[in-house]
């Protein structure tokens, strides 16, 4: 459900806001993600990771895959190895 995922997220991008160790640019593209979250309410999404080395996309989509609910860039921790499953 979207609203377990804001849940999440939305207490992430506070704790990344209070640190200050994150590109502002990426918490602007995941506070419009969790907003996007916010607003798909109790509908399912699914989530999806794509990975373009070295960066990380996580992209929230609608039940019927048919509409993008939200998308943040994030990053991808150099010390693991680059596979894709």
């Amino acid at each position: 459900m979207a609203r377990t995922l804001w849940a999440i997220w939305c207490d992430r991008l506070d704790m990344l806001m209070e640190t200050g160790e994150f590109d502002p640019g990426r918490l602007e593209s995941l506070a419009q993600a969790v907003d996007g979250l916010h607003d798909a309410g109790d509908t399912r999404v699914y989530m999806a990771t794509v990975i373009d080395p070295p960066r990380r996309f996580h992209v929230y989509l609608s039940e019927d895959l048919a509409r993008c609910v939200g998308a943040w860039e994030g990053r991808v921790n150099e010390q693991t190895p680059r596979t894709a499953t």
